[in-house]
This record gives C-alpha cells, sequence and structure tokens, in this order.
C-alpha cells in the first residue's frame, strides 16, 4: 500500500514538473537570447532543427503555430473530456500563467515549436526544446519576456564546457531542477536533464544526424509528429509493467525505423497519418512484410462478434509470397531461423483457396468464457478446403455435438498449422476447433469461444449490425494490408491490467473521461513508388458534439435565404421501409415517369405520375441491380429487367412476367443490357464478384465465349458496351487496378489488360471521340491518381490528387443529368472538398459524417448542383458550384434521391425515400449559369 502510495505521489510530482516545463523554459529562453542576441548575424541562413535531434529521441512533435493549435485544440470534445486529467489541468494553468505574465498575450501567437521526447529510465521521461531565435514570432515573445525577466534578481546561472560547448544551467531560487541549454547556429536547445544536452553535442561533435528524421517533410497546420519505433520501448516503460513491456519492445523495436505523421484533430477524431521511412533491408522491419502484396478490403463485418475486443486483419495476394516475407521478418527479429515444415499440402491444394483475407479476433473476457481467439479465413470453395483437411487427416468430427455449436464442427490438429500462414501471423493463437460460415473457415482456440461467436452471429449481434462500429470502420481506410483494430471500452480491462499500480490508479479515478475514447486503429498501406502508409486513427464518442457540418455552412456562411421548396403531401405510403432509392422508369402508356419503390418485406410498387399505385408484387429478395427499360417483344411496349440475388426478372407494365422469366440465378450479378446497333436485339450481360462476365441473349441462352469470361476479380460497377468507328469494346475495370478492353468474342484488344497498380472502387468514365485514338478512359483510384487512357490502352496522363490524410476518400460524380462529365470529391475526416475536372477547388463544406452519398447534376450545361445525403441522419442538402445550400431545410431522405428537371416550368422535381414514405419536392430552379 506504501509502495502504491509511493508511486502515486511520484507520478502527481513529475506533473507538477512537466506542467511548469513551458513557463520555466520560455523565461530561460529570454535570458539565453539576451546573452546570444549580439551575435545574431541577420545573413544566417534559418535551418531546421531536425539535424540537431538526438537518436535518443522516442517522439517528435513540430508545429508552426503552437498558440494556434493549442487554443484549436482547447476547443475539441476530445479536449473537453482530457480536461479533466491533472496533467493537463496543469499545462493549462502554465499557459495561463504565462499569458499573464505577459504585456501582450498576443506574444505567443505564430511561434513554432519542436519538442523531442526521451525514456530516461523505468519512470522518467525526458524532454528538450528547439527554439530558432531568427523567428520573427519568436523574436517578439523573446521582448516581451525580456521585459519582465529585467525585473527578477532571483535567476542564477553557471557555466561548465563539455567537448567544445558551453553548457549554461540556469536556475530560480526554491526550484528543484534547473534549465541546461546551448546555442547552436541560430537555435538554443534546451532541457531539465544535463544527460540529454549532452547527448545533443555528442552527436553535434560527431556529426551524425539522426537517421530516423530523415523523412520527407510536408506541410501540415496542426502539426507532424515523427516516430522513433525502437526508442519506444524506453517509453512505455514508465506507465507499463515489466512483463507486458518486455513483450511488446521487440515488436515496437521491429515495427518500422521511423514514421513521419501528420496531425489532424476534430472533434471526434486523432488522426495520425503519413509514411514510414524507407528501409534499406526489406526484411528487418515489419512494414516491408506486405510489399508487392495487393490491398483488400474488409468484407469480415457480417461475422464478427459484437463483444470483439481486438481484431488483427491481414489482406494479400500472394499467401506463399507473404509466408516467405513474414517468416524471413520474424527469423530477424527473434534471432531465429524459420522451421520447415511439409508444403505439399499447402502449396497444392490450401494456398490456392485462400481469398486474400484473414483476421485474428481477441473476445473480450467474460465470467464464463476467457480470452476466446477466433481466425477467419477467406476461401473461394470451404467443403474443398475442409475435405483437403480430413484427407490429411487433420480433422476429427467431435464424438458428440455440444449445443450451442455449428453443425459442422471438427476437432483440429494444431501442430501442423503452426508452420503455416495462421500460425506464422498469430502465433499466440491456437487452432484447436474448425468449422465455416459463408465463404469463410473459421478456427477457434476454444470451444466456448466458438459459442459465443455462433450465438451472436444467429441473433444478428455482428459488427456489420452495429452503427458504432460502421462508423469506426467508414473512418478507417478502405483497404489496408495490415490493420489491427481495437475496441477500447471492451478491451479497458487488460489494458488496465498492463499498467503499472500508479497509473492504474489514475486510469481507474478518471475512467469515465478515458473510456469515452471508443476505438483505437493501426493500418498498413504499400504504395506503388511511395513506400509505407501509415494510419493511426483514435476515435471519441460523438454525442454532445456542437453544431457543425451543412446545417451550421447554411447558417452561417450563406446570409441570403434559400428558395422555399414546395413539397406535396406524401407522394406514397409504403407498407414496410423503403430499402431503396427511387427508381423513376418510362412506361409506353403515358408520358411523364413513372416511379418503382421496394420496401422491406421486398414489395415492389409501381406508381404513376401522380402517385397512384399502379400494381404491387413481392419478389423473393431485395432488388440488387439497376433497373433497365427494354422492349422485349419489339413492339413499342415497355418492359422492366432487374434481378435479385437468386432470379432474373422481366416484368411488363402490368407487373406480369415475361416470357420464361424470372431465371434463376446461382449469385449475385451485376446486370447490364447490350444493345449493339440499337435495333433492339438485346444482350443482357451479368458480371460476379468472382470476376466472371456472362453474356446472354434474350432468351437467356449463352453466348460462344461468354460462358463466362473469366477475370479473375471484382469489377468496379458492371461491364459495359460502347461502339466507336464501328468497332464494338466491352470495357470493365476491376477493382485491383486491371482495367479491361473486350471484343465481341470476349478477347483483348492490343494494349488491354491495363494494370494500373492501383485499387479502384470509383466508376469507369467515357469520353467517346470519333476515333479509338481520341476517346478517353479515366479512372480515379482510391489514393488519389486521376489516369487518362485512350482505346490502345496507353496512359496519356497521370495526376496525383492532392492527399492531405491518408484516409481520405475520393469519389468520382458522373453527371446524373446527361453527358459525360464530371465532378470530384475528396471526403476527409471533418469536412467535403468538391472540385471540378480540370482539378479546381470548386467549394468545400465542414462535414463530420462517416457516410456521405453524393450526386452531380447538371442539365444542358447550366447550372450545376451537388446533392449530398447522409444516410444516417436521413437528411439530403442541395448545393451550387460555389457550396450554397439551395433549400430553406434539408429534405429527408435515407438514400440517393432521384431529381428531374423541367425546363418548361423552370422548376426540379425531387423523389427522396424516408422511412416508409416517398416525398415529392418541387422547387424553383433558374438553369442558367449564374
Amino acid at each position: 500500500m506504501l509502495a502504491r502510495k509511493h508511486e502515486s505521489i511520484k507520478i502527481q510530482t513529475d506533473l507538477k514538473k512537466l506542467s511548469a516545463f513551458l513557463l520555466v523554459f520560455l523565461l530561460a529562453l529570454a535570458s539565453a537570447t539576451y546573452l546570444y542576441y549580439t551575435h545574431w548575424r541577420s545573413g544566417q541562413q534559418a535551418g531546421g532543427a531536425m539535424p540537431y535531434i538526438p537518436q535518443s529521441a522516442a517522439l517528435v512533435y513540430e508545429v508552426a503555430d503552437f498558440n494556434k493549435q493549442w487554443e484549436h485544440f482547447q476547443q475539441t470534445l476530445i479536449a473537453r473530456e482530457l480536461s479533466q486529467l491533472p496533467a493537463f489541468v496543469a499545462i493549462q494553468q502554465a499557459i495561463s500563467l504565462l499569458k499573464d505574465l505577459l504585456a501582450h498575450p498576443q506574444s505567443l501567437e505564430g511561434v513554432p515549436l519542436t519538442l523531442s521526447v526521451h525514456g530516461l529510465g523505468e519512470e522518467q521521461l525526458g524532454y528538450i526544446f528547439y527554439f530558432n531565435t531568427h523567428d520573427t514570432a519568436t523574436q517578439t515573445l523573446l521582448g516581451a519576456i525580456m521585459t519582465k525577466i529585467k525585473q527578477d534578481k532571483a535567476y542564477s546561472k553557471a557555466v561548465r564546457k563539455y567537448a567544445g560547448y558551453k553548457i549554461t544551467a540556469l536556475s530560480k531560487q526554491g526550484a528543484a531542477k534547473h534549465l541546461s541549454y546551448i546555442k547552436h547556429n541560430q537555435y538554443i536547445i534546451a532541457s531539465f536533464s544535463s544527460l540529454l544536452i549532452e547527448d545533443v553535442v555528442r552527436e553535434l561533435t560527431s556529426k551524425r544526424q539522426a537517421s530516423f528524421l530523415g523523412l520527407k517533410k510536408s506541410a501540415n497546420t496542426q502539426g507532424s509528429l515523427y516516430v522513433n519505433f525502437g526508442q519506444l520501448p524506453q517509453l512505455l516503460r514508465t506507465v507499463v509493467k515489466h512483463g507486458q513491456a518486455d513483450r511488446l519492445s521487440t515488436s515496437l523495436a521491429t515495427f518500422a525505423q521511423a514514421s513521419q505523421l501528420n496531425v489532424k484533430l476534430t472533434h471526434h477524431h486523432l488522426l495520425l497519418s503519413g509514411l514510414a521511412k524507407a528501409q534499406e533491408s526489406s526484411a528487418q522491419y515489419l512494414t516491408n512484410v506486405w510489399a508487392g502484396q495487393t490491398a483488400g478490403t474488409m468484407l469480415l463485418a457480417p461475422y464478427l462478434p459484437q463483444n470483439t475486443a481486438v481484431l488483427q486483419h491481414v489482406t494479400f495476394s500472394d499467401a506463399e509470397r507473404l509466408l516467405a516475407a513474414w517468416q524471413l521478418y520474424s527469423a530477424q527479429s527473434r534471432a531465429g531461423t524459420p522451421e520447415e515444415a511439409a508444403t505439399d499440402l499447402l502449396t497444392a491444394t490450401l494456398y490456392p483457396l485462400l481469398q486474400g483475407e484473414v483476421g485474428h479476433c481477441t473476445l473480450a473476457a467474460s465470467q464464463r468464457h476467457k480470452e476466446g481467439q477466433l481466425v477467419f479465413m477467406k476461401v473461394t470453395d470451404p467443403h474443398a478446403f475442409t475435405e483437403a483437411l480430413k484427407g490429411a487427416r487433420l480433422l476429427t468430427a467431435l464424438a458428440a455435438q455440444r449445443p450451442g455449436l455449428p453443425a459442422s464442427t471438427y476437432q483440429l490438429k494444431t501442430d501442423y498449422f503452426q508452420h503455416w500462414l495462421l500460425g506464422q501471423l498469430f502465433p499466440a493463437f491456437e487452432a484447436n476447433y474448425l468449422t465455416q460460415v459463408a465463404d469463410y473457415i473459421v478456427l477457434a482456440n476454444s470451444q466456448g469461444a466458438l459459442q459465443t461467436w455462433y450465438a451472436q452471429c444467429q441473433q444478428g449481434k455482428t459488427w456489420a449490425n452495429a452503427p458504432t462500429k460502421n462508423a469506426w470502420l467508414a473512418s478507417t481506410l478502405d483497404q489496408a494490408q495490415f490493420s489491427l483494430l481495437v475496441d477500447l471500452q471492451k478491451a479497458w480491462s487488460p489494458i488496465l491490467r498492463s499498467l503499472k499500480p500508479a497509473w492504474q490508479q489514475v486510469f481507474e479515478t478518471y475512467a469515465d473521461a478515458l473510456q469515452r475514447f471508443l476505438h483505437g486503429s493501426l493500418q498498413l498501406l504499400h504504395e506503388q513508388d511511395t513506400g509505407c502508409y501509415m494510419s493511426i486513427l483514435l476515435k471519441h464518442k460523438e454525442e454532445d458534439q456542437p453544431q457543425t457540418g451543412q446545417a451550421k455552412q447554411a447558417t452561417t456562411i450563406h446570409a441570403e435565404a434559400p428558395p422555399k421548396t414546395r413539397p406535396i403531401s406524401t407522394f406514397f405510403q409504403a407498407e414496410a421501409p423503403i430499402i431503396h432509392s427511387p427508381w423513376l422508369v418510362k412506361s409506353h402508356q403515358s408520358k411523364g415517369y413513372y416511379v418503382l419503390l421496394q420496401d422491406a418485406r421486398h414489395q415492389l410498387y409501381l406508381l404513376d405520375p401522380d402517385g397512384k399505385l399502379l400494381w404491387k408484387k413481392t419478389l423473393e429478395g431485395p432488388i440488387t441491380t439497376d433497373v433497365f427499360e427494354v422492349d422485349f417483344y419489339k413492339n413499342n411496349k415497355t418492359q422492366y429487367l432487374l434481378a435479385t440475388d437468386s432470379q432474373l426478372y422481366l416484368l411488363d407494365c402490368y407487373g406480369r412476367k415475361v416470357s420464361r422469366y424470372p431465371h434463376p440465378l446461382s449469385q449475385p450479378v451485376r446486370l447490364q443490357v447490350v444493345d449493339y446497333s440499337h435495333n433492339k436485339h438485346y444482350r443482357f450481360l451479368m458480371a460476379t464478384a468472382q470476376g466472371d462476365i456472362y453474356l446472354k441473349d434474350e432468351q437467356y441462352q449463352p453466348l460462344p465465349a461468354w460462358n463466362p469470361r473469366a477475370l479473375g476479380h471484382d469489377f468496379v460497377g458492371t461491364p459495359f458496351h460502347i461502339r466507336v468507328q464501328g468497332k464494338d469494346y466491352f470495357l470493365a475495370l476491376q477493382t485491383n487496378g486491371t482495367l479491361q478492353a473486350l471484343n465481341r468474342k470476349g478477347q483483348s484488344y492490343p494494349g488491354f489488360p491495363v494494370e494500373l497498380k492501383a485499387s479502384v472502387h470509383n466508376p469507369l468514365l467515357v469520353r467517346k471521340g470519333k476515333t479509338a485514338a481520341d476517346t478517353v478512359l479515366i479512372v480515379l483510384t482510391d489514393t488519389g491518381q486521376h489516369i487518362c487512357l485512350n482505346l490502345a490502352g496507353q496512359v496519356q496522363k497521370t495526376v496525383q490528387l492532392n492527399r492531405p490524410e491518408g484516409t481520405a476518400r475520393f469519389m468520382m460524380c458522373p453527371n446524373r443529368a446527361s453527358g459525360d462529365q464530371y465532378a470530384m470529391v475528396r471526403q476527409e475526416s471533418d469536412k467535403v472538398v468538391v472540385m471540378d475536372e480540370a482539378m479546381n477547388l470548386l467549394f468545400e463544406l465542414p462535414y463530420q459524417a462517416q457516410r456521405l452519398l453524393l450526386q452531380y447534376f447538371d442539365f444542358r450545361g447550366g447550372q450545376p448542383c451537388y446533392v449530398l445525403t447522409n444516410p444516417d441522419k436521413q437528411l439530403t442538402y442541395l448545393y451550387d458550384h460555389t457550396g450554397k445550400q439551395l433549400q430553406a431545410t434539408p429534405w429527408q431522405s435515407g438514400h440517393e434521391v432521384s431529381l428531374i428537371f423541367s425546363q418548361e416550368k423552370h422548376q426540379l422535381e425531387v423523389y427522396s425515400c424516408a422511412a416508409t414514405q416517398c416525398l415529392k419536392y418541387l422547387m424553383p430552379f433558374n438553369e442558367a449559369t449564374p
């Protein structure tokens, strides 16, 4: 008890010391600057502080305007929660006292700060401060402080020589610590640890620059954080128990050599994103293990139980290459050698079945089950995978199936898997039991873990059905080779147990504030020619946030009142919540647009232009494709082609089945209608997630070479057909960045396929020319590369759009009204940026929702407008090309809206769906460009 109290008192004492550092340092800096003032030379060039930072630094924070960012930080919800902690209160008090001492508090404005953090031992941190005396803002601050310090005679100094440098120790009567500093070029370098100043001198004398800082700097207003992973264990030992610290030390030291991360802080996000330093040896650091692997998307959410505390998620394109790289890394980091294992079964059977996604989750401990662990493997054929293990006698059926376990549960021999990819990636996991769900093989370390997972999946308690988890996943990178995702609330107990007693007391005392930090993530993504991108995200609870986003934009930025929108009373009332945006279709029966809707009971409604119900038909599932208008019998009568996951439908305008339709589907498809010569001789194109394209005639008969045309990877949107100079092109853009151009026989045109070497989830746009050479194919990659190609497969231009943060999402928004125009959108953690085709900034909006839908309309080259929908809040906003909101109040909508411009009436007709209602709004709209 006394030891616990002693540690608590020591931490409180350290906090007090840290709280006073800024005030004491600035006063000392004024004194030091006075000594060296006469030595300033205006012609001396101001260099950065980075060359003077010793290798012992674990973290370096650099910001151009400390005061501005401190004020910004205090306004955030995160700061509001941290304001309860003693360390934060002490820093606030120190800065307030400093401002009171200054004759002009604005003297702090524009002052840059560089700070390095060092581990000095088991219980102590050290800091070094770097101030540029040639900086104008710093000069202003020093002048204000010098006026004060001249009146204070309590300071004394002592000077000693060390390795040719003069180290000055500045002390104040009654103070327990003194400040040591040196002057080097235009920098004053100071610390409360004389050992750290000596460390700086030794490296300056040896002229050895800290290698971990050899990173490309980038301008960032909120500052940059440099991380030296080799020194992080020293910091860790100050708060974490010896056992846990020892286990983490090797992992941290070999994770990466260093990284430079931009700091971005919003009301409920702290984002650190940047590049890891390029390594000389590909095997030395974990960040290089995934080099050359294609990243994938996390598809596990529908199967992850909600009590998952920690998830390690890995995607890859070559399992054997990943295993070899991991074994080499493990051998170096653990000073061992890779173990040999029989690989015949792996190479010949199991590895080819992997689909490039594995995940290891640790479940939150409960009274019934402790530390349950699961591993998920996505495979092409779970049955073949299981049968291969049975054939190798690695599986044993349970003698008596226990209640609460899946029907096909097997006991597994674990020794073999220790040498396999899963055993190498997750060495602490014991694979004792095996089952399957959908196209995943599920491994568990205990029957309790398997029972917990199975029960939650049966009850729908998965990440896919948890709004907070969906919002969190939407905040992270869409694709990454490695992701570590932590539910901080569910991991609270093991985190608490890992801390030293005094820090446990601090965390327990302020648990209410600290537990409002919900999630944390660390992700790695190798990018072509740029190296390993790293993203670290801390997410705070979002409730009680001040007004931001579109509502604030409309009320504070634009003074003039937007035109009023006139709603018609509910256009249609469905029997259950509407699950899709309305489809506007034509009919041969009359002019105007008809409306197709589907509700949660899978009922399909057709409404006439006045909202009158014409018919209702129940399908076996939700519609998963677009709805296409065709004239099947070539008699000028309209039918509707659409598909669910299991049926392809062709319905007439009375809701009746046409010909021999529907036809069964063995799997979900993307759908497109092809009419080569516009003579109503249709081809129905269907594409699967496995990369297969089927082409069938109107009678659903397969065409040669298209049954299927296997391309091996999922598509971005549906492949489609164009005709240029009498030649037919089937264009298909795949999510792995492969662009295909096929002829009518399914053969690749010369120059194709084109490997863009980047992940893509935006649609392929085509700007048709008179010839194949001047027809332009436009691609926007996930990382913001804007690529233009022609139909010869030649890349004509590649431009990288500005990407200020790694989690920024880039969206290509085709003109929904007509033509081949488009706009581009960059969604960041706190705003949406809209650009035109020439990449010029049109406007930006503060916006912190995790999901958004953006539509772009440009009617006959007139006034463009942008429709932004927040599906979580069921609200839709309309903006012009300057970012001015055009409605007095937002429209209710949980999906994209359908929008028509009436040239005769000069108004917009807007159809939206919210809950069970389909609404119609009318709004005056001037098509002339303002």
